[in-house]
Formats: structure tokens, C-alpha cells, sequence
């Protein structure tokens, strides 16, 4: 693939990704105030989520894991160890 080729689709993914991310979070806070969840907790899940994601995708690719709920287990493990 061409350089600039290669340079566009990366600055369409980005492009992308941020308006994704925005229209999610978006559509989760409004779902969250139609069940008359405060701001506080719809931030702090958000922060949660976001932080926990990370971590379960490196779990997924680092190693396979025969049972699925164990990779669960073990990223919830790693972050409430770090607190």
C-alpha cells in the first residue's frame, strides 16, 4: 500500500473513532438519565468502563484463556488490586 494511501485511511480511522466514541457515549449518558441515573454516577461508570477496556483487550491478545468468563475475572482482578 502507498504511503499516502496508508496516511489517509489511518486520518479517516481516527476521524472515525472519535466521532464513534462521542455518538456511544452520548447515546449511553441519554439512556442513563432516561432511567434517572445522576451525573456522578454515569461519569465514574464512564471513567470505570474506560480504564477496565484497555486492559481486557491486552488480556485478550496477550493469551488465550479456555474459559471466557476468566478473562473477565482477571481484568477486574488487576484493576482493583491497583487501587
Amino acid at each position: 500500500m502507498p504511503i499516502r494511501r496508508a496516511i489517509f485511511w489511518l486520518g479517516v480511522g481516527l476521524v472515525l473513532l472519535n466521532v464513534s466514541s462521542r455518538i456511544l457515549v452520548w447515546g449511553a449518558v441519554e439512556i442513563a438519565h432516561g432511567f434517572g441515573v445522576s451525573d456522578l454516577i454515569i461519569g465514574l461508570t464512564i471513567v470505570a468502563v474506560g480504564t477496565s477496556l484497555p486492559e481486557l483487550a491486552s488480556s485478550i491478545i496477550r493469551k488465550p484463556f479456555p474459559n471466557p468468563h476468566l478473562l473477565f475475572r482477571y481484568a477486574f482482578k488487576k484493576r482493583f488490586v491497583k487501587i
